[in-house]
């Protein structure tokens, strides 16, 4: 049984190759089990260089935004993915897939055109229902950070009817981008 334990991170990154969907972040916990995600990572760059027989470029697209707004949905649209998405249904946590690129998109990233585009998918947040929680901003400013500080492209997404994201997320999480920027130009 420990042998096929061993053997999860890899078939993960199969699993993420072959074009499915998993779990970066808890929806539930608000973590990453940094342990298994990273054996995934190194696997999955493994599968990838093996296929390409060079390092693979990535890029790193994440989406955030306030509940409902649509996230999964515009993914399934620019990169014909196939996320569940139905009314009622909400992203937990973040989830990540992967999608080839190299053939599909006409742009340079950088100095070159990437191969590959690993998709961040957050939970919505400023999710009403949940306003009077004491997590409630933690939560919000939580999720956006990590999606902004996780993407090479961060794409936000807002409706007019709630400007708390705008309003009150952002400033937040650019306080911290700022943090980080700092501390990783020293």
């Amino acid at each position: 049984a420990l042998e096929s334990v061993k053997e999860y991170p890899k078939l993960a990154a199969q699993y993420l190759v072959d074009g499915g969907s998993m779990e970066l972040l808890n929806g539930e916990t608000g973590e990453i089990n940094m342990g298994f995600m990273d054996d995934v990572m190194v696997e999955l760059e493994g599968f990838l260089e093996a296929r390409l027989k060079r390092k693979p470029r990535v890029l790193v697209v994440s989406i955030a935004g306030v509940q409902s707004t649509g996230k999964s949905t515009l993914i399934n649209t620019m990169f014909g993915c196939q996320l569940r998405t139905s009314v009622g249904t909400c992203t937990r946590g973040v989830s990540m897939l992967l999608v080839s690129t190299s053939s599909v998109w006409d742009f340079v990233c950088g100095t070159e055109k990437p191969d590959y585009t690993l998709l961040l998918d957050t939970e919505g947040v400023c999710n009403p229902l949940f306003k009077n929680e004491q997590w409630y901003n933690w939560h919000n400013i939580r999720m956006t950070t990590f999606a902004v500080l996780a993407g090479d492209v961060c794409i936000l997404l807002n409706n007019n009817e709630d400007h708390t994201i705008v309003q009150d997320v952002l400033p937040e999480v650019m306080l911290v981008y700022q943090d980080v920027r700092g501390t990783l130009a020293k």
